[in-house]
């Protein structure tokens, strides 16, 4: 699944500029905040790309970035929560061609390695979609260890230390035969957990990693912390962004896990 840095300074030159570049990120935050209509999660899509080229059109780079890392999450969202219909191969394609071309405009910057990995990840895992051997993941497995681990050295904390949690996610399912290495997942899953407490996803991860190592009582302090949190304290984005949806989902599987322990 795969948060993300913002860029709060929207405009750039005249007043009216700014308030104009804040007025059309809300209006795709709109759509954005009704995704789980499918047809208000695609119009998000296309709002935010439709502003990401209009900023790189009017050549301001931040509300390019920030309408780019919206687009990315609203693709991830269709890809998640409506896999086996027909948005999701459409939305796969685009955010691996949109995230290619990133990691070329932004060399210097770690999103477009990781949505790349990310993307690419879904797509291995669409084709293998039943079938008893996941070669199409395997195959991939190489390029995604190089993007999230370019994505960590240029810039960790995109999607909320999310390069650090999809590489100990991955590392936490390979098998060892693969190269799957469970106590290096527990140190990227720690730092992703340590850093980015305000990410429900984050608790999560870490959790499961340390089930997976039989660190039994540590998982249960981490998931019990998750759910004592107020959902005002798992909130790392702007306040008209508040990941409410993902975060009762994840409270969900939180008491799940703890009860799986008993």
């Amino acid at each position: 699944m795969l948060i993300i840095t913002l860029l709060t300074a929207l405009g750039m030159g005249m007043p009216g500029a700014f308030a104009d570049d804040v007025a059309e990120i809300r209006r795709c935050d709109d759509m954005y905040a009704q995704r789980t209509n499918l047809a208000k999660a695609q119009d998000a899509v296309d709002c935010y790309r439709q502003l990401a080229a209009k900023a790189k059109k009017g050549g301001n780079a931040k509300l390019r970035r920030e309408a780019l890392d919206w687009q990315f999450m609203s693709l991830f969202w269709v890809i998640t929560k409506f896999q086996n219909q027909p948005a999701e191969r459409p939305a796969i394609d685009e955010g691996m061609a949109v995230s290619g071309a990133m990691v070329n405009e932004f060399p210097t910057l770690g999103f477009g390695y990781y949505w790349r990995g990310v993307f690419v990840s879904h797509d291995a895992m669409e084709k293998d979609r039943g079938s008893s051997t996941p070669t199409n993941l395997f195959k991939v497995l190489g390029q995604l260890e190089t993007d999230f681990r370019e994505a960590i050295k240029l810039e960790p904390s995109v999607h909320v230390y999310g390069p650090q949690r999809a590489l100990g996610a991955m590392h936490t399912q390979m098998p060892p035969l693969v190269g799957g290495d469970k106590r290096l997942a527990e140190r990227l899953l720690k730092a992703a957990y340590d850093k980015g407490k305000k990410f429900s996803q984050n608790h999560i991860f870490y959790a499961k990693i340390l089930i997976a190592r039989d660190k039994n009582e540590e998982a249960k302090k981490v998931l019990n912390n998750l759910l004592a949190m107020k959902d005002g304290e798992l909130n790392p984005y702007e306040p008209h962004r508040i990941p409410a949806i993902e975060t009762a989902e994840d409270r969900v599987e939180a008491r799940k896990l703890l009860e799986s322990r008993h």
